[in-house]
């Protein structure tokens, strides 16, 4: 179960594979739904994706830190993020 991480190429595989589609239309529909998250999300929106889960974006506030090399405190700026919530369905069948 845990292994190396699904490529991009490999996850057009499987998409042309159960879609019953071409490998090139499985590549265009893959490259459309991540532009489509990534700017929808990065304009602040959310996307929910029925059985799977939402994206959203979040922003972590400022904190200090500590330079590992110096042991002096640093500023640590406010950084937004694209988080991913797993929906119920998906929840249930981990656990």
């Amino acid at each position: 179960m845990a292994g190396k991480p699904m490529t991009k190429a490999e996850m057009i595989d499987k998409i042309a594979s159960k879609a019953d589609i071409s490998k090139r239309a499985a590549k265009d529909a893959l490259e459309a739904f991540v532009e489509i998250c990534r700017d929808e999300v990065m304009a602040g929106g959310t996307i929910r994706v029925a059985g799977l889960g939402t994206f959203s974006l979040k922003e972590s506030a400022p904190r200090q830190g500590v330079n590992p090399a110096t042991r002096k405190p640093i500023e640590i700026t406010a950084k937004k993020r694209m988080a991913f919530k797993m929906s119920a369905q998906v929840r249930d069948m981990l656990n």
